[in-house]
């Protein structure tokens, strides 16, 4: 078993600042038999939930815990030199309860704190400090800070303050070499600050990549980042390539005289059991009348909505078409939520009746891509402000892409860079690997210019890493309770609040999230038919009842592969939307898809 922990660590999602790739650092710690290990990125908890899982499924102790930033006053106060207004502590969930005291300190510096940084203050770490470790950080520290510039009673007060508010048994001096000599400065001037207020030390090496190779990537990223070339004097670097994954013994080597603050270490990891393998499903909560509870009354609704479609039911019950099996969609057709008769149609069931599947049903709903704004604004104003948000997603890079990012950070010209881009294919799953093996230019490209093979190596390496966030187009969380309770909260460049824990995350810690879509195609549908109310003085009405009526030939049709006929005809007078659908769909070539019954492996060939 190792006598070291990393308990200072980015992965990619410190964006264009970590490098390592999650599978691949859990599975060397795996390698060098590490009982734990914590992931900290720079001001936002983006992988906790991934890291955890990942880490449960290897046998490793996920340690989940941000390197935040600390303003030097009032988080609110937005004002003062960037690198000045934002010091490092590295934060550890001892706890669950510490867990969510830390994402209510991570979602305070986006949505209270950002200044260039998401920042918070000793008041609010005062406020939610119960089950947090703390470490002094690295030279941005507030603490390395005041020893590097001489100001020792700075360095103290700060130490103090931090012990004060987690408690001398949580809070620990941490001591880094890279060889970098304002880090031995720093690591001599704690000593004596330790044995003065009763601290231990501990070690770490803040790694932002995986292996010492990765020190050449990792610097091309921090220029993406950035914006700069590899060849500015002024450009963000770090100095040396040991920000990697070492093993126990290196870091012994590295600190021969500090053998118990490497073996601390194992000693803090041990502290640390957050378990977020809870099976809970957080619904939002729904008003129902007095009298009911909400079982009561979902039953209620669904039993009146059943004696509204009863008669039709009863139809086709007679004719044989009922089947057993339509119950899971009689539910949502009994509630309206759809008016497309699930039995008449013959639909598929097994997405709402297989009781293997555990997830919530997936409900999505399409929108006027104008207007979904007001739904998300009705959506807010009903649930509680504080419960309601959009969720993140993030952006990879993808093989074009990052090969014309490293082309520009390694100052290849753009002709040439294009020329490197353009030769790998199209595809939408391609990768720089595939690539190589599809394209004989690529290859040859690679084979005779040493510019384009260190080009494509680094490439390679940075290849799908996270490269942004952003709003996902759709997706939107609701939650029975303030949303700080259960995800951390983000701050888009919009100023949106969004979850940072992508969808996939935001399921798998039981909320539900809803799909709102903004589509075009609904937007030019409501264009029609206010045109063809000014142009023709036609008001259209569909209303939701008649539209299975009245479109029930037209997909009996579709289902049957017998529909040109039908898209084809009608006059615009009589049925405008008809008529528009179709000459849409047949101008595509592609009218036998619009039905739910048939499928075909390629397009439909044109009618003459």
């Amino acid at each position: 078993m190792s006598n070291f922990v990393h308990l200072h660590l980015h992965s990619e999602y410190s964006l264009l600042d970590g490098a390592c790739r999650i599978e691949e650092l859990l599975d060397k710690a795996v390698e060098l038999k590490m009982p734990a290990m914590a992931i900290t990125e720079h001001g936002n908890m983006f992988s906790s939930v991934i890291f955890h899982d990942q880490a449960r499924k290897r046998g490793i102790n996920p340690i989940l815990g941000c390197e935040v930033y600390v303003a030097p006053g009032d988080r609110r106060t937005k004002s003062g030199t960037p690198g000045e207004t934002a010091n490092h502590l590295v934060l550890l969930a001892e706890t669950n309860e510490g867990y969510h005291n830390l994402i209510k300190l991570v979602s305070s510096g986006y949505t209270e704190g950002f200044y260039y940084k998401p920042r918070i203050d000793k008041e609010l770490l005062a406020q939610h400090a119960k089950g947090l470790i703390g470490l002094s950080s690295c030279l941005k520290g507030e603490v390395a800070t005041g020893i590097r510039t001489e100001q020792q009673q700075k360095a103290i007060a700060a130490a103090a303050a931090y012990r004060d508010i987690l408690g001398r048994e949580n809070f620990f001096l941490e001591m880094q070499y890279q060889g970098i000599d304002d880090q031995r400065v720093v690591n001599i001037g704690l000593q004596p600050i330790a044995k003065d207020l009763g601290l231990d030390l501990v070690v770490t090496n803040d790694v932002h990549y995986l292996k010492n190779s990765d020190f050449k990537p990792h610097d091309i990223l921090l220029c993406i980042g950035t914006g700069k070339t590899v060849n500015d004097a002024e450009r963000l670097r770090y100095h040396g390539d040991q920000f990697y994954l070492k093993t126990d013994l290196e870091m012994a080597a590295v600190f021969p005289d500090f053998a118990d603050a490497v073996a601390r270490t194992v000693r803090i990891a041990a502290r640390c059991h957050v378990d977020l393998s809870f099976k809970e499903n957080y619904l939002p909560n729904f008003d129902v009348p007095a009298g009911f509870s909400l079982d009561d009354y979902f039953e209620h609704i669904v039993r009146l909505g059943f004696d509204l479609r009863l008669s039709r039911l009863q139809e086709l019950a007679a004719s044989g078409a009922l089947k057993h099996s339509a119950a899971g969609s009689l539910i949502a057709y009994c509630l309206r939520i759809t008016d497309v008769d699930p039995i008449e149609y013959d639909l598929i069931f097994e997405r709402f009746l297989n009781p293997e599947r555990v997830s919530l049903p997936d409900i999505d709903i399409d929108f006027c891509e104008r207007r979904r704004g007001e739904v998300i604004k009705y959506v807010t104003q009903k649930y509680g402000s504080e419960n309601v948000a959009q969720i993140i997603t993030f952006g990879t890079m993808k093989a074009r892409a990052v090969v014309r990012d490293v082309a520009r950070v390694m100052d290849i010209p753009y002709a040439d860079a294009d020329r490197v881009a353009k030769a790998i294919p199209p595809a939408l799953d391609m990768t720089l690997e595939k690539a190589l093996q599809e394209s004989p230019a690529l290859k040859e490209m690679q084979q005779k210019d040493e510019r384009v093979k260190e080009l494509l190596n680094v490439a390679q390496r940075l290849e799908g890493m996270t490269r942004h966030a952003s709003v996902h187009a759709a997706g939107v969380v609701i939650a029975p309770r303030p949303l700080t309770e259960f995800v951390p909260l983000y701050k888009s460049q919009k100023d949106e609040i969004v979850t940072q824990w992508a969808m996939k995350e935001v399921e798998r810690v039981g909320l539900l999230k809803m799909d709102f879509l903004g589509l075009s195609t609904l937007t030019l549908i409501d264009d029609c038919l206010k045109e063809i109310k000014r142009t023709e003085g036609i008001d259209i009405d569909i209303p939701p009842g008649t539209a299975q009526e009245r479109d029930g030939r037209r997909l009996h049709l579709a289902q049957a592969g017998q529909d040109r006929g039908q898209v084809r005809a009608g006059r615009a007078r009589a049925d405008p939307l008809g008529y528009l659908w179709g000459h849409r769909l047949s101008g595509t070539g592609h009218a036998h898809r619009c039905g739910p019954g048939r499928f075909h492996d390629g397009p439909v060939r044109r009618p003459p």
